[in-house]
């Protein structure tokens, strides 16, 4: 049967069935991953912006698939296969709500590991049909809000007031905040200035990045006079910055979130971008203990292995949160969206195996005006050898950074 959406669903791996559903890896390389599970199939949903002029994340579906056939070759949801569904939300809000839709129409139980711009679209039609979003990167009001919003990490709120609190522990003494040209980095950039304004920090900016420019010469000139720059922009944008940085001449200290940097930006800028600080929501994935994911990736992604960058906290969320569904899922008589729902909400001290503090989503978390935020910290790395490594060994706390965010 016709998707309803089929103009919005991607397939993860295109060689597969239409709208995204179906195994990962190589058509016909192996045994279809889950095959010996049996009984109703439980349709999970992941979607993600890719192919746009400014935002994209496309290894979000492809890292979702690997994790989707780990599961599956693992015992499955209570013996039952796994289906993942995709969809591209473009950058644009009413195809982000079309994938919203499209979960409904599918009879999605949970919607994992998710990135749009426009959850304030998203987030309405999946309360509607209870169907529990979880590992999604939350970036609008409703997704800090919403009783169905389960957020592993501190979303942007954290990296900005973690890049932040790397400035301030690098000696920096003004700070200019490149940004990409949206609402939501508008929010963000806000977010580093009440962080930034808890130590006295200087802030120039925001210097506004626009979406589909290819050189960023002007807004470089911005930052002179500034001893550090962080930014609050996917990788893209960092990319054309960085190059445009070279050509300046000009050398501060760069400051990123995880989230905002790929190979590109770590190896394709003229090596503008080593020794740059960075927080992410979980330690490197050069740590042992992404050892899984990694493997994970070799067995499954096949010719998509070059899709899925590794540095990437959205890809890594991805894992994570099938790995989260699993276990949360594990005992239920029923696996619906209402049952996923109350087994996260009795959830006091979920152990990531380290990837993050135990999660607890049966009370608010611990800032007020962003109560579905149970994980505020980031965790310390650097950019080496064209690598993301740990510069540090404990996770950073920023809830006191963000106490008077409204």
């Amino acid at each position: 049967m016709k998707p309803v959406l089929a103009a919005v669903c991607v397939t993860a791996l295109a060689a597969l069935s239409a709208c995204g559903s179906g195994g990962g890896g190589d058509a016909g390389a192996k045994a279809k991953p889950g095959a010996n599970l049996t009984g109703p199939d439980v349709k999970v949903m992941t979607w993600s912006e890719w192919n746009t002029q400014a935002i994209n994340y496309p290894g979000i579906p492809y890292a979702a698939q690997v994790a989707a056939d780990y599961v599956n070759d693992h015992g499955g949801i209570n013996g039952h296969r796994i289906v993942l569904e995709t969809c591209n939300a473009q950058g644009d809000p009413n195809r982000a709500e079309q994938c919203a839709r499209q979960a409904v129409s599918s009879k999605a139980v949970a919607v994992l590991g998710s990135f749009t711009q426009f959850g304030n679209r998203t987030v309405p039609v999946l309360e509607q049909a209870h169907i529990p979003m979880i590992g999604l990167t939350p970036l609008t009001a409703p997704e800090y809000t919403s009783e169905w919003s389960f957020p592993i990490s501190g979303g942007s709120y954290a990296n900005t007031a973690g890049e932040a609190q790397r400035a301030v522990d690098a000696g920096c003494k003004q700070v200019a905040v490149a940004q990409a040209d949206n609402p939501a980095a508008d929010a963000a950039t806000n977010t580093f200035k009440l962080a930034a304004a808890t130590h006295n920090l200087k802030v120039v900016g925001p210097i506004r990045l626009p979406l589909t420019a290819t050189d960023f010469a002007p807004q470089v000139a911005q930052t002179r006079g500034s001893d550090c720059v962080a930014f609050v922009t996917a990788p893209g944008q960092v990319a054309i910055f960085l190059k445009s940085l070279a050509q300046s001449g000009e050398k501060p200290k760069l400051i990123n979130f995880v989230g905002g940097i790929d190979d590109t930006v770590l190896n394709k800028t003229g090596g503008v971008a080593e020794g740059m600080l960075t927080d992410g929501w979980y330690p490197p994935t050069t740590s042992p203990l992404w050892k899984g994911y990694r493997d994970a990736i070799d067995t499954y992604a096949g010719s998509h292995k070059k899709d899925i960058a590794l540095v990437s906290d959205q890809n890594s969320t991805a894992w994570l949160t099938f790995q989260i569904f699993q276990k949360v899922t594990k005992g239920l008589s029923a696996v619906t969206g209402d049952t996923v729902a109350d087994a996260l909400r009795r959830t006091t001290a979920l152990d990531t195996g380290g990837l993050t503090p135990p999660l607890n989503w049966s009370k608010p978390g611990p800032i007020s005006s962003i109560p579905r935020i149970v994980n505020a910290t980031v965790f310390p790395g650097k950019v080496e050898d064209g690598k993301v490594v740990a510069d540090g060994k404990e996770f950073i706390q920023v809830a006191p950074l963000l106490r008077d965010l409204r």
